[in-house]
């Protein structure tokens, strides 16, 4: 039994770095802070994943048997933003989340507040 776990344990590592070596160059981020001469402000996160890039995902997602949510749905997912914002430092606040698309693929914006 704890053989096989290893094993699956060892397999998911292999998977996520197979995907993360597929996925290379294959998504654009942006991270603008804007700041208000009082020392609140913003900060906006944008991520991009290529067309590409979406249609690999998806086909690994079809293969292993995985349905659910697409992975623009969980760079949007408000829970994982909310966790994000105490990743950012004290006092960020989820404000809200965006799914974009473009030209070159689709993604999502988050935009965080935070006073000083």
């Amino acid at each position: 039994m704890k053989f096989i776990a290893k094993l699956r344990t060892m397999l998911s590592a292999l998977v996520a770095l197979g995907v993360t070596l597929l996925l290379t160059g294959c998504f654009q981020l942006e991270q603008v802070i804007n700041v208000k001469p009082d020392g609140s402000g913003t900060i906006v996160m944008s991520a991009v994943l290529t067309k590409e890039a979406l249609k690999q995902i998806e086909e690994m997602s079809k293969a292993g048997g995985e349905k659910g949510k697409t992975p623009i749905d969980e760079m949007t997912d408000p829970a994982k933003a909310e966790e994000q914002a105490k990743k950012l430092g004290e006092g960020v606040k989820f404000v809200k989340a965006e799914k974009i698309k473009n030209d070159t693929g689709e993604g999502a914006k988050l935009t965080f507040s935070f006073t000083d």
